[in-house]
């Protein structure tokens, strides 16, 4: 995802926060608060960061239960909103999601009593009310409210995938997915108008829910449509690639002449790195323009082979925020493919279906 960065990894899983929970933090921070010391923001932020450790177990056991089922995960973001566990290929077996969705909101249901415990023991004359409690009777009632806002099966929300894993025991995925997204559509709408008059937090994360539903819809479609179709048969064949040691003043005087917007810089046939038009447009501007293309060229970039399935490369592009990748056939390159030439690829196969 974009704007997020590293903060180091856990059983081997990247964990990484969006700049926008930075900037949570720091509004927390500078908050005025009229009855309370300087501490009070600091406190908050303390708060706020065991919030989200809790969360951060939460989408770890996600992440922890589908590595031990042999499937990949790329990473856990943590969002103002909660927290996202980027796992693969869940669609390929029903049984599976449902055992990685269901493993959040137990592991929030035994948090939450863990807390309330130790409220229970060390605090035992505190308030368990939600708004005057201690620190430990806010994270028994976050994680509580983190298990049981979960369970609800709207998608996509935990259960809603363990709602779509169980029909699409009986059902292909694709509808399965439509019908869960369609409860988590209108539980989004529901949440969004509560929110409205009570909660302006429910209302925002009601907007999250509808739009990563939606988009978790399309996701789906296209890759159905694109199921079964090798990247070659999509690819552009009639690219312009630089050699290594072509100057940038050479390859901008090059760029003039083509609409693409991404170079393969090659040596001997091999790809060593991608180079924007941007990219080579802002060298000159730094009078940089004596250097070579693999000097700025952006050497950790992702490669296709050429039959590699079209479902795949467009989820993976998508996913790693790209928006074209070359094709290679052995070790040389032999294309480049687009989200823009998937697009195109698809309508031109509706097209030529419907005339059928």
């Amino acid at each position: 995802m974009r704007w997020s960065f590293r903060i180091g990894s856990l059983f081997g899983i990247p964990i990484k926060v969006h700049f926008t929970f930075i900037l949570l933090l720091i509004f927390i921070a500078l908050s005025p608060r009229k009855d309370a010391g300087t501490l009070t923001g600091l406190i908050g932020v303390i708060t706020v960061i065991l919030i989200f450790a809790c969360v951060l177990i939460h989408e770890l056991v996600h992440s922890i239960i589908a590595k031990a089922l042999k499937i990949d995960v790329k990473d856990i973001i943590l969002l103002p909103i909660g927290g996202v566990s980027s796992i693969k290929d869940l669609s390929k077996d029903p049984n599976n999601e449902i055992w990685i969705a269901i493993g959040g909101p137990i592991i929030s249901g035994v948090l939450s009593f863990i807390f309330y415990f130790m409220a229970k023991v060390i605090t035992p004359h505190s308030s368990m009310d939600f708004a005057h409690g201690n620190l430990l009777v806010t994270l028994f009632w976050v994680n509580l409210i983190l298990a049981l806002f979960n369970i609800i099966p709207a998608f996509p929300m935990d259960g809603g995938r363990v709602l779509r894993g169980i029909l699409a025991r009986k059902m292909d995925h694709l509808r399965a997915t439509r019908i869960a997204v369609s409860i988590g559509r209108y539980f989004a709408i529901l949440l969004f108008f509560v929110g409205i008059f009570y909660n302006w937090w429910m209302a925002l994360i009601a907007v999250f829910l509808y739009l990563g539903g939606e988009s978790e819809a399309r996701m789906e479609q296209m890759q159905l449509s694109l199921a079964n179709v090798p990247v070659k048969k999509a690819m552009i064949t009639n690219i312009m690639a630089f050699p290594s040691n072509l100057t940038i003043k050479n390859a901008v005087e090059q760029i003039y002449h083509t609409s693409q917007v991404d170079f393969p810089v090659v040596k001997r046939g091999v790809v060593e790195g991608i180079v924007s038009r941007d990219r080579l447009v802002s060298a000159v501007k730094e009078k940089k323009e004596g250097l070579y293309v693999k000097d700025i060229m952006e050497k950790d970039f992702i490669a296709f082979n050429e039959n590699t399935p079209l479902s795949e490369v467009f989820k993976d592009m998508v996913e790693n925020s790209i928006s074209s990748a070359p094709i290679i056939s052995g070790n040389r390159i032999i294309g480049m493919i687009t989200l823009d030439q998937i697009a195109k690829y698809k309508m031109l196969k509706q097209v030529k279906n419907s005339l059928h």
